[in-house]
């Protein structure tokens, strides 16, 4: 869980900001952010 962690610290609070930011308040992000996340995201879900 450690190495997960460190691994993908970046990317799981990148996801925090945009969750949290969505149901309360605006937050600007830019492009190359959201896909950076759903491309992670994408492949910690469905890794093979």
């Amino acid at each position: 869980m450690k190495e997960f962690l460190e691994k993908y610290k970046k990317v799981l609070r990148n996801l925090e900001r945009a969750y949290v930011s969505s149901r309360y308040y605006f937050e600007e992000f830019f492009e190359d952010e959201v896909v950076e996340a759903l491309e992670e995201l994408r492949n910690l879900l469905w890794k093979e």
